[in-house]
């Protein structure tokens, strides 16, 4: 049997070719560098980075830690901001929650403690030296740290309470969590509706509440799996908000009440 090569033939052989090797090409054409380059490490290798925070108007960045405290990065120098702050018997510094009020004065707010027994809740008129605000808090461990960008209100979440100060920690009122909740992992106030909280646990659930506490509503339950790692909440759109669960990010559009999954591209890790 002869195999006859026509012109129509050896245009389907280079096409079939072509579709074959074309993803190859794309990715061997695409420069190194422009990888290489998206994303950089800057240091704090060997950490435990729990949260980043930009300072507006400064190029300076805070990086607060687990074990290792609060660092400023100026620069590319990181250097450590925890005079006043307790130490462990190995020089370790206990689970940090922290968070910063940006005003005429940039204040900084500082939940610590991994113990019931080394509970405290700190202030810092950056830069500074920590000054210790509250020792404890009915020997709960503090989950969670927010604060209202514009009044300035604290808040403060544990298993079972939700303490807030308007007064920059003199004193202190409380509510209850909601009921029959999971161990809190985030706690945000809204920075466009002053009392609004918004309140994640390791469970996946997400309860908001009007005011300061005092009721809450159940805005998500998602699965088991899916601890409620982090809320954003937009300041320019008040009913917009982003949740990140497990490895899948949500959105709202209508105050929470209703959420659509939004994790094209992210993988599945």
């Amino acid at each position: 049997m002869q195999f006859r090569v026509t012109k129509a033939r050896i245009i389907q052989m280079f096409l079939a070719c072509l579709c074959f090797f074309a993803p190859l090409l794309l990715i061997l054409t695409v420069p190194r560098a422009s990888i290489r380059d998206t994303w950089r490490s800057i240091g704090m290798e060997g950490s435990k980075v729990a949260a980043v925070f930009a300072l507006k108007g400064q190029s300076e960045y805070l990086g607060a830690t687990e074990g290792r405290g609060v660092w400023r990065l100026q620069g590319s120098r990181w250097t450590a901001v925890n005079e006043g702050l307790p130490t462990g018997a190995w020089g370790q510094i206990p689970a940090v929650h922290l968070t910063v009020h940006e005003g005429p004065q940039t204040r900084l707010y500082l939940g610590l403690g991994d113990r019931s027994d080394s509970v405290g809740f700190y202030s810092q008129a950056y830069p500074g030296t920590w000054l210790l605000l509250r020792s404890g808090f009915g020997r709960e461990i503090i989950r969670a740290v927010a604060l209202e960008p514009d009044s300035g209100v604290i808040y403060v979440a544990t298993d079972r309470t939700i303490y807030h100060s308007v007064n920059r920690g003199l004193t202190w009122d409380s509510s209850a969590v909601p009921a029959g909740a999971s161990a809190p992992t985030v706690l945000e106030a809204h920075p466009r509706k002053p009392g609004e909280l918004w309140f994640g646990t390791s469970a996946g659930e997400l309860y908001i509440s009007p005011d300061r506490g005092m009721t809450w509503r159940l805005s998500q339950r998602l699965s088991l799996e899916r601890s409620v790692n982090s809320i954003a909440l937009d300041p320019f759109e008040p009913g917009i908000a982003y949740m990140g669960a497990g490895a899948s990010v949500y959105v709202t559009k209508d105050g929470g009440e209703t959420w659509d999954r939004q994790s094209l591209g992210l993988g599945s890790g």
